[in-house]
């Protein structure tokens, strides 16, 4: 059995690690270490539309079903102390697990994916997805899941048309974005949370001034409740 079910009572998440289980080395102990705990209630099926666009026998969906559950788990851990409801608890689980569903149409073979699209468009596929599966406020939290500005995508040329800020405005995508940064999907740090210094590092090195300053705000808002 997979340790995860230990701490689900819908066994998701469970069943999702146990498919990468068969096919990976990856130690799912690890998870139960960080204490993960899932949601008693359940609503919307997100391993179908996940399994609905990642294989589960895949490469990309080694790295995607760990990033995801990793980025979930501190979101939840967030929002627990924060005192959300069950209904925005139920939300953000199922938007964490659903972030990144855009991976596998882009160019990034070191996780898996052989798609033509630039990685970072994977923000604006995986919305496009999240629309047809019916589910628009999901969408728009894989649309808007980072720190980059309108602003510095007119200055980089960075690859989104039209260009708008890709930064969440409401509190549960704030929740999940700032989550997501403390994470990577390269194989080495899968693992690993990032602390907050390298992620400012990141920040300033990769976008800007205008990054660092919203993760610094995130990170003084949910520092306390993580």
């Amino acid at each position: 059995m997979c340790p995860l079910n230990n701490y689900s009572k819908t066994g998701q998440i469970g069943s999702a690690t146990s498919n990468l289980a068969k096919t990976s080395n990856f130690q799912f102990s690890q998870l139960t270490k960080i204490g993960f705990k899932l949601i008693i209630n359940f609503v919307l099926d997100y391993l179908s539309i996940i399994h609905k666009y990642i294989d589960p026998n895949s490469k990309a969906y080694k790295y995607y079903i760990v990033h995801s559950t990793l980025v979930a788990h501190k979101s939840l851990k967030i929002a627990r102390n924060m005192g959300l409801t069950q209904a925005q608890l139920e939300f953000i689980e199922e938007a964490s697990m659903l972030h990144d569903i855009g991976i596998p149409q882009t160019d990034m073979p070191s996780i898996g994916c052989y798609g033509d699209e630039p990685y970072l468009l994977h923000m604006t596929i995986g919305k496009e997805m999240l629309l047809k599966e019916g589910l628009p406020k999901h969408a728009e939290v894989a649309e808007k899941h980072t720190t980059i500005t309108k602003s510095q995508i007119i200055n980089e040329n960075l690859p989104f048309k039209p260009p708008i800020d890709m930064y969440p405005k409401f509190l549960e995508g704030e929740i999940i974005a700032f989550s997501d940064m403390s994470f990577t999907k390269n194989p080495p740090e899968l693992w690993i949370e990032k602390t907050p210094d390298q992620i400012i590092k990141e920040c300033e090195l990769k976008y800007g001034p205008d990054s660092v300053n919203l993760y610094k705000m995130w990170l003084n808002k949910f520092r306390k409740f993580n």
